[in-house]
């Protein structure tokens, strides 16, 4: 598949809609969504941003649970040129609340079912269902011309360590990833992701617009399905899902030991990229018993810094069974470096700090320019 680092994330889906107007995109309980259908309603959504006077790079928040509308949300928010901010409707108020004031929201799109849940806000609020009844069809709507380098989306770490810092992702660094994602494990047509993380992590594009980029399909799982082992396992056997692309180890676990306890098998998954915390290669023997030797099972490394992932692994049956999986060798596009505290290249052997490089790196920390500064260097080996 060709490079595609000039276009916009969005931009991926429109050229599938363009091949494959009538395949099926996404499934939510009994709704179904055409690749045509699913461009519409998008589109709708991003003509009454700008109807009603979104400017460029503007501040959008989706507040959403998890349905169709988190898929519509994001494409519609993305195709109006706007910087896409998810909110979680799980998370305490004061955190949504903070999120909204520090990225001077100016728009929230949401849905019925968490209204009541939204912070007071000045920000104008879009209710998708109305959205959907009032605008009509909009089969002229261009979406707006922007640079490939704008920033996409604002996401935010735990704040665990202090205040929740928000980290500023651009389109280019995106479409690069999933170039990465589509072409290395023959992501297309034929395939179907079931959908895991929450739209708060960056995550979430992975299983979102991969798929969606190449004409295969996305699955959705419902909020209270999102939280029970049994009913995923339930949806993936049910919808033929193929790939699970976005899998914590802790999660995968808790898969892989109720599928072991239910005496259950899924062979037709096919592709599971594992990231987010160490991945013990003792659960690797454990997922090959329910998904079969033959599954393709990836360790992938990165902060949210740089955009998902910025290294890989196979993990293979030679590996063994004790200790952890390496996190591997850089993924096309990206540059890895392990350097002393004078940031001089160290030997082999020795141990250092990984510094990464390339495309995929975020615009930096919001409001935080210092830190900015601090973290995001220019690379001397270029």
């Amino acid at each position: 598949m060709p490079k595609r680092e000039s276009h916009q994330i969005h931009q991926l889906f429109e050229a599938q809609v363009a091949r494959t107007p009538h395949a099926i995109a996404l499934e939510f309980g009994d709704l179904t969504l055409t690749y045509a259908e699913l461009d519409a309603r998008s589109s709708q959504l991003a003509a009454r941003l700008l109807t009603d006077g979104l400017a460029p790079e503007a501040t959008v928040a989706l507040f959403v649970e998890k349905s169709a509308d988190l898929v519509v949300g994001l494409l519609g928010i993305l195709k109006s040129g706007a910087t896409y901010v998810p909110l979680d409707p799980d998370h305490p108020a004061a955190r949504v609340e903070y999120i909204l004031v520090e990225n001077s929201v100016q728009w929230i799109v949401s849905h019925a079912p968490c209204v009541e849940r939204l912070p007071e806000s000045t920000a104008q609020l879009l209710l998708l269902n109305e959205i959907d009844e009032a605008i009509g069809d909009t089969p002229n709507f261009v979406c707006p011309v922007a640079p490939c380098d704008a920033t996409a989306y604002v996401v935010y770490t735990s704040g665990s360590t202090g205040r929740p810092k928000g980290i500023a992702g651009g389109h280019r660094g995106v479409v690069q990833y999933l170039d990465y994602v589509t072409s290395s494990f023959d992501l297309g047509p034929g395939d179907v992701v079931l959908q895991f993380p929450s739209p708060t992590f960056d995550a979430s594009f992975r299983d979102i617009l991969a798929p969606l980029s190449v004409g295969a399909r996305v699955v959705m799982p419902g909020h209270a399905e999102a939280k029970d082992p049994t009913g995923l396992l339930d949806l993936a056997v049910k919808h033929g899902v193929t790939c699970l692309l976005s899998l914590v180890p802790s999660v995968l676990s808790v898969l892989v030991e109720a599928a072991i306890a239910q005496d259950r098998q899924l062979p037709g998954v096919r592709l599971l990229l594992v990231s987010g915390e160490p991945l013990h290669l003792g659960l690797c023997r454990r997922t090959r018993e329910v998904f079969g030797d033959d599954v393709t099972l990836v360790n992938q490394y990165g902060p949210t810094e740089c955009v998902m992932t910025s290294t890989y692994h196979r993990v293979l049956p030679e590996d063994g069974e004790l200790g952890t999986a390496p996190i591997g060798q850089p993924i096309p596009g990206r540059q890895i470096y392990v350097l002393d505290a004078n940031r001089n290249p160290v030997v082999s052997g020795v141990t250092g700090e990984i510094y990464i490089g390339g495309p995929g790196l975020a615009h930096g920390y919001l409001g935080l320019q210092e830190l900015t500064n601090e973290r995001f260097l220019d690379d001397p080996f270029e």
